[in-house]
């Protein structure tokens, strides 16, 4: 890939995987199968922590998930989301986000991110699980601020605005096929496909460092903190930040967790 390309790719990625409520990408089709799971659990004596690997923005042909992210879900009465989306769903903080969801608009507007879209943000993952956690009164947390989220992508928008211009409808078809092999490895279930897709995303450092490096370390004493509580909690990202040598998952293990990938019959 070009470097604009590459850099398309990456908002795309960023969108699709690390960015909980930034969700554009083109049409998909699905293939074979329901998604294998995403999904680790590390166990104490006390609890268990489940990390669910989301896909952000999806089509209501993708339900219903896997057996194993239900499980989880229902074993826990702690779910915990990128951002506290009690925040971003309920309207709080409206003015700000207002603020900064045009901002990114109007940075985004001459590439394929607002282009006709097959996947929609409130058939995501996140917005699915949150939602019923809502309904059923569960506990609702974020592993950081809205505010902080948007400065991430901002930041990433201005600095690779200048090197995409011009070239959107190139960038957009390369990308799309892109997507399309790591949605599909997602639905798989394939995280050694999902953390190569990942790695390749250090072609871009400034966008790797700040979504996915900068922004892992900073959440892994909050989830160590959740270990040994009396109750289990659910924490759901993007997939990107829990695949990939520094992906989450390694991370936990490296820090002497045992981290067990969850199997459960494809239902």
């Amino acid at each position: 890939m070009t470097r604009s390309s590459r850099l398309y790719f990456s908002l795309l990625v960023v969108g699709l995987l690390s960015l909980c409520w930034v969700a554009p990408v083109a049409a998909h089709k699905i293939g074979k199968g329901y998604n294998n799971g995403t999904i680790w659990e590390i166990k104490t004596e006390t609890n268990t922590v489940y990390l669910l690997g989301s896909i952000h923005a999806l089509n209501t042909a993708y339900y219903p998930l896997t057996r194993g992210f239900y499980y989880a879900y229902y074993d826990s009465p702690n779910i915990v989301f990128e951002v506290d989306l009690n925040q971003v769903l309920s309207g709080k903080n409206a003015k700000s986000l207002k603020r900064k969801r045009a901002f990114a608009t109007s940075r985004t507007s001459q590439n394929a991110l607002l282009i006709k879209l097959d996947f929609e943000g409130k058939f995501g993952v996140d917005h699915h699980f949150y939602w019923k956690a809502k309904a059923a009164g569960k506990h609702i947390f974020g592993l950081e601020s809205v505010e902080y989220q948007m400065d991430v992508l901002d930041n990433i928008i201005l600095k690779s605005q200048k090197v995409m211009a011009g070239k959107n409808r190139e960038n957009a078809k390369r990308a799309t096929q892109r997507l399309n092999q790591l949605v599909e490895a997602w639905h798989r279930g394939d995280e050694v496909t999902l953390g190569n897709m990942i790695e390749e995303e250090k072609a871009t450092p400034e966008v790797y460092k700040a979504v996915y490096h900068d922004r892992n370390v900073k959440w892994l004493p909050k989830i160590e903190s959740y270990l040994g509580q009396e109750e289990n909690y659910l924490v759901i990202v993007g997939v990107g930040h829990l695949v990939g040598n520094d992906g989450l998952v390694k991370l936990l293990a490296d820090k002497g967790h045992t981290v067990r990938r969850m199997v459960y019959a494809i239902p």
